[in-house]
């Protein structure tokens, strides 16, 4: 069964902003390899990610949105995920079929939009959105995401989407302005920087 995401992501070159002054100067990133198939179209996108094989595909675009001097699209996905009964292929299978490693290192952030005020708690309960940031590595290429994703009952996931991006947006410390034509998904990215 697929689950419905809403989400805001951008894609830099240069690091936006401070991870140790937004996560905390203890808190370390989660690093992990995901493989993704070469992407056909910006709109859809398949990946092998720690033993599952996961596919999305956007079904809306929700419009732009702009917040402390950041504007990006708003983009709902469909994503459907299963694990893998085999071994994943050998690496040297994947490259000649055309998938891209992407290496990632990730700090991460759960908010709840639950109550009044919005919090940092530990894990996904009732209703809110995850805040990343991201250095990811292809083809030896450093490049930064920032991505915001809602989680809780539908009719919620939007509302809560907007308010934690809000919230964390116009309380970042120093950071590099976030533009729209830096705005998309990952297999929008990856087919701009593998054209």
């Amino acid at each position: 069964m697929p689950i419905t995401t809403y989400e805001i992501r951008w894609f830099t070159r240069e690091k936006p902003f401070s991870a140790s002054k937004v996560f905390g100067a203890d808190a370390l990133p989660d690093e992990r390899l995901d493989w993704y198939a070469s992407p056909g179209h910006p709109g859809t996108g398949t990946k092998l990610r720690e033993g599952r094989l996961e596919t999305k595909l956007r079904t809306d675009d929700l419009g732009l949105v702009e917040v402390a001097g950041c504007s990006g699209v708003k983009e709902r996905w469909q994503k459907w995920s299963a694990p893998l009964t085999e071994d994943i292929p050998p690496r040297q299978l994947l490259l000649e079929n055309g998938w891209i490693p992407v290496r990632k290192r990730r700090w991460l952030q759960v908010w709840s939009a639950e109550k009044e005020t919005l919090e940092v708690v530990h894990s996904r309960i009732g209703c809110g959105a995850l805040f990343e940031l991201t250095e990811v590595m292809v083809s030896g290429q450093p490049w930064w995401t920032v991505g915001f994703e809602a989680f809780g009952p539908e009719g919620l996931r939007r509302p809560a989407l907007e308010r934690v991006m809000t919230y964390v947006l116009e309380h970042l410390p120093a950071h590099r302005t976030l533009a729209q034509e830096d705005s998309m998904g990952y297999p929008a990215w990856l087919l701009r920087i593998t054209a």
